[in-house]
């Protein structure tokens, strides 16, 4: 991971990703499909309500959780448990996802 980027920037990376490729995959290969708008994405894929539904992450939530593991040597889904804010919790798969997606981990 590129520590000398700041989490705004690793936001504009992965907010022209999904502009980009409308879709991002799960640490555990979940596809999931993508867009963002007003600084929200908005996500959906696998099974149950993430699936039916959808869930979103805001650009607040992304950063608070970004800076909350950019410094850990390595970033998954179990490391990252008890450091992402309680709003990124249930969200931590995507997260990861998003980072690995973009190659930024």
């Amino acid at each position: 991971m590129d520590k000398n980027k700041t989490a705004a920037e690793i936001w504009n990376i992965i907010s022209e990703y999904i502009s980009n490729h409308g879709e991002f995959k799960s640490v555990n290969g979940i596809r999931y499909k993508a867009t963002i708008k007003d600084n929200v994405i908005h996500y959906k894929g696998g099974e149950g309500n993430r699936g039916l539904f959808g869930e979103e992450m805001s650009k607040r939530e992304f950063l608070e959780g970004y800076n909350a593991v950019k410094d850990l040597e390595y970033i998954n889904t179990s490391n990252i448990r008890g450091i992402v804010p309680s709003s990124l919790y249930a969200k931590r798969s995507p997260f990861v996802g998003l980072l690995s997606s973009c190659g930024i981990i």
